[in-house]
C-alpha cells in the first residue's frame, strides 16, 4: 500500500512531528488560559474585605493544595476560598456559598466576638488580624479599618519608631474614621515613642500574649501630636525642584547626631552587614559618635544654619547640632529638655500641647555625656513653628531616618494628633 510518509526522510519526519507537538502544546495552554479567564470572579475595588458584597474569593491552585468544596463536599479542582474566612467553593457552587455561608464579621456590638467557625479545611479564625508589613503595606492592611464605621479599632505595632510613624503616615492617608488607637509592641534600636508612653525600651525573649493583650485592655488613651515638615530647596538652578513633605512624631536634626545616624543607617544597607542586633546596633552608634569626637564633620554649624523660632531669628552658640523634640524622649532614652536646671521661663515639656522644644549640642561628646546624665543640653526655646535654613549641603534626620541635605528650607508646622494608648501598668 502506498504510504505518503514514505517520501520523506527520518529527519524530515522527526521535524514535522515535532512541529506538530509545539502546536499541539500552544494550542491546549491557549484553550486553558481562555477558560481561566472565562471563569474568573469579579474583583472588588478595596483590596480590604467587604462582607456586604459576599466572600473574598481567590483561585485555588489545585496543584499546590488540596481543599473540598464547603457547599458540596467533593474534590476541587477548578475553585476558589474566601481569604477572610476560609471557605472554599467550586466554581459550580461559589455563588450558592456567598448565599448560604456568611463571611466573618468585621465588628460587634458585644463586648467580645465569637469565633467563627467554617466547615473543613482550615482552623478557626476570630475577629484580629496579624498581619506583616514585610509583605503587605500597612494602607492595605489598614483599609478594612475603613469598613468599620461604628468602631473604633486597636492595633498593635510590633517594631521600632519607624515602623510606628509609618503605619501612622498610612492611617492619614487612608483618612480612617475614628481614628485606630495605637499601642506598641518595641522591637527597634531607641523605641523611644515606646518609652514615653509606658510599653517599654525593648522587647525581646518569649512573648507574653496574654499580658500584652491584657495591658491593652486596661491601657488610656493619650494624643501624640504630628508635625508636617517641608522641604524647599534654595539651590539656584534653571529647574526649580518642588517641595517636599515629611511628618515627624518624636524629633528632627540636623548635624553631628545626624551625621552618625546616616553613618549607622549607610553600613546597615550594606551587604557587609550579616548580624542585626540591638547590641551591635547601639556598639555601632558608639562607634561612629567616637570617630565624630576626632573628625568634627559637623564643626561651626552654626555658621551654615539659621534658625526661626514663631518666625523671630535665634542667635546660635557654637553647637554642632540642632534638635527639635516632640517627645521628652531622644537617643534611646534621654529626657534632654528635664535634665539639669529646669528654666521657669519654659512651660513643662508635653507631647500633646502643640509645642516643639528646640535643644542644641556642642558635640559628639557632649551627646555621650547626656547619655549618661553628666550634662544638659543648650535650651534654645520653644514655639508652635520652627524654620530652618541650611546655607550649605548638611546631614538631616526625622524620627532615626537620615540623609544629607542640599541647601534648603525646613519649615515645621502643625498636621494634626494621633491617637495612642498609654500602659498604665
Amino acid at each position: 500500500m502506498w504510504n505518503p510518509l514514505n517520501w520523506y526522510s527520518i529527519e524530515e519526519r522527526s521535524a514535522a512531528l515535532a512541529q506538530s507537538g509545539l502546536f499541539g502544546l500552544f494550542f491546549c495552554a491557549s484553550v486553558i488560559m481562555l477558560w481561566k479567564i472565562y471563569k474568573s470572579v469579579q474583583k472588588y475595588e478595596l483590596p480590604a474585605r467587604d462582607i456586604s458584597k459576599g466572600h473574598r474569593w481567590c483561585p485555588i491552585d489545585s496543584f499546590s493544595n488540596t481543599a473540598y468544596c464547603s457547599i458540596c463536599s467533593t474534590l476541587i479542582i477548578d475553585g476558589y476560598f474566601c481569604d477572610s474566612c476560609g471557605v472554599c467553593a467550586d466554581y459550580s457552587c461559589y455563588k450558592k456559598a456567598d448565599k448560604t455561608l456568611k463571611c466573618k464579621a468585621l465588628s460587634s456590638d458585644d463586648c467580645s466576638m465569637k469565633h467563627h467557625w467554617v466547615k473543613g479545611n482550615i482552623h478557626a479564625l476570630c475577629s484580629c488580624d496579624v498581619i506583616d508589613l514585610h509583605e503587605v503595606k500597612p494602607e492595605k492592611a489598614l483599609q478594612w479599618c475603613k469598613l468599620i464605621t461604628d468602631q473604633i479599632c486597636r492595633i498593635l505595632v510590633a517594631g521600632g519608631d519607624g515602623t510606628v510613624g509609618w503605619v501612622l503616615n498610612a492611617i492619614d492617608n487612608l483618612n480612617i474614621e475614628p481614628l485606630p488607637q495605637i499601642c506598641i509592641l518595641p522591637l527597634g534600636t531607641g523605641n523611644d515613642l515606646s518609652r514615653i508612653l509606658g510599653w517599654g525600651h525593648c522587647y525581646s525573649g518569649e512573648l507574653e500574649v496574654r499580658k500584652i493583650l491584657d495591658q491593652i485592655s486596661s491601657a488610656s488613651v493619650t494624643r501624640l501630636d504630628r508635625w508636617k515638615i517641608r522641604i524647599m530647596p534654595t539651590r539656584h538652578l534653571p529647574i526649580r525642584h518642588p517641595p517636599k513633605d515629611y511628618f515627624m512624631n518624636n524629633y528632627a536634626s540636623v548635624g553631628v547626631d545626624a551625621l552618625v545616624a546616616l553613618n549607622f543607617h549607610k553600613t546597615r544597607e550594606s551587604k557587609f552587614y550579616l548580624f542585626s542586633s540591638r547590641i551591635i546596633n547601639r556598639f555601632l552608634y558608639l562607634l561612629y559618635g567616637a570617630k565624630d569626637i576626632l573628625e568634627r564633620g559637623c564643626e561651626n554649624l552654626h555658621e551654615k544654619v539659621e534658625l526661626y523660632l514663631d518666625e523671630k531669628l535665634v542667635p546660635l552658640p557654637a553647637v554642632e547640632a540642632v534638635i527639635i523634640l516632640n517627645i521628652a524622649s531622644w537617643g534611646a532614652g534621654v529626657e534632654a529638655w528635664n535634665m539639669g536646671t529646669p528654666e521657669k521661663k519654659y512651660a513643662p515639656q508635653r507631647h500633646d500641647d502643640g509645642m516643639l522644644e528646640v535643644i542644641g549640642v556642642y558635640s559628639s561628646f557632649h551627646i555621650a555625656q547626656l547619655q549618661i546624665g553628666m550634662s544638659e543640653p543648650v535650651r534654645l526655646g520653644q514655639a508652635r513653628n520652627v524654620k530652618l535654613k541650611l546655607l550649605e549641603r548638611l546631614p538631616v534626620q526625622i524620627d532615626g531616618e537620615p540623609w544629607e541635605q542640599s541647601p534648603a528650607e525646613m519649615s515645621i508646622s502643625f498636621h494634626g494628633q494621633a491617637t495612642m494608648l498609654c500602659n498604665s501598668r
